[in-house]
């Protein structure tokens, strides 16, 4: 089969991203013909394996960005005829709509409950927000698509709760972890991957890992740390994000126990020198790096607004908090 996937993003090593080049490479393998439109790509991902369609967007802002991506995609689309599209993002003419960032609408009502008054009354009325919920709307329109792939039971609720999508009409599929490349360390590599991170030995490493800190939480965590009187407990944040916002919710004598590490060519490195991974996600469809962590032998504690959250066994392999902001929980 011709196959094409439509993807903002297409990188080996990001949480949300490398869904795309993962099951590229498998479809590949079966003698199907892969195309891949992306505006963003990762060095050295582009090969023979695929053909690679450029999807230029601009960045001048989200709603620039979104805007350009999606007219591009739309012209990229009547160039050529596939047997299956599928997109991972609101674009419009796809066979199989993957909601892999969850519900935009969703995602606005919760966050209207952490913010003051006056940013609520901006929040869904910026030009972004108001693009975003449009083509969300037309993306669930029944004659917009053939099949739904949510990745959370959590997720398919959402969709049906603001767009009375037919529940038949909506796949749950979750995501998956290479078990090879994410596997336990020994104590040996775990001492030797802690050099790297500048940790010792016999700190206790909690981690965080994402590219969305506001979404998956980390001030929520950040909040935790600071109560904690643990004095070898060390903080790995692993991902991109506002670092100096960040920074200022750390108290002064604790500033030194927070690593910031951007983002890693090799994620899999960080679950190895870690002893717990915590992501108190504000809204989190799902969250690939809980199945590393999980897959890594790392006890996962994440809330209830996570759709990995149906994967954890309360107390058994982890724990699920109801929400975030219950900083004693």
């Amino acid at each position: 089969m011709k196959i094409l996937f439509i993807t903002k993003k297409f990188y080996t090593n990001a949480d949300s991203s490398s869904y795309t080049p993962n099951i590229a490479r498998q479809l590949f393998k079966r003698k199907h013909e892969v195309n891949i439109m992306a505006a963003e790509w990762e060095k050295g991902e582009k090969n023979e394996s695929v053909q690679f369609l450029d999807t230029p967007s601009f960045p001048m802002g989200l709603f620039i960005r979104q805007l350009t991506f999606t007219l591009s995609a739309k012209v990229g689309l009547v160039q050529d005829k596939f047997d299956i599209i599928q997109t991972n993002e609101l674009v419009h003419g796809q066979d199989i709509y993957r909601a892999g960032n969850g519900c935009f609408r969703e995602w606005i009502d919760l966050y209207s409950g952490y913010i003051s008054s006056l940013e609520k009354f901006f929040l869904g009325k910026t030009p972004y927000a108001i693009f975003m919920k449009m083509m969300e709307k037309m993306t669930f329109n029944k004659d917009s698509y053939k099949k739904i792939v949510a990745i959370s039971k959590l997720g398919k609720e959402e969709i049906i709760k603001h767009y009375k999508v037919p529940a038949k009409d909506i796949k749950v599929i979750y995501n998956g972890v290479d078990l090879k490349r994410f596997k336990p360390a020994s104590d040996q590599l775990k001492e030797e991957v802690r050099r790297e991170f500048s940790l010792d030995k016999n700190d206790f490493v909690l981690l965080f890992v994402g590219s969305d800190w506001e979404r998956q939480g980390l001030k929520f965590l950040l909040d935790v740390f600071a109560r904690l009187e643990k004095n070898n407990l060390k903080l790995l944040v692993v991902g991109t994000g506002k670092q100096k916002k960040y920074k200022k919710l750390i108290p002064q004598d604790k500033i030194d126990k927070v690593i910031f590490t951007g983002m890693i060519k090799e994620p899999e490195k960080v679950y190895k020198c870690a002893d717990v991974f915590v992501l108190p996600a504000l809204y989190e469809p799902f969250g690939n790096a809980h199945l590393e962590a999980m897959s890594s032998g790392l006890p996962v504690i994440t809330t209830s607004r996570s759709g990995a959250a149906e994967i954890i066994k309360h107390t058994v392999n982890g724990f699920v908090v109801e929400k975030p902001e219950d900083i004693d929980s």
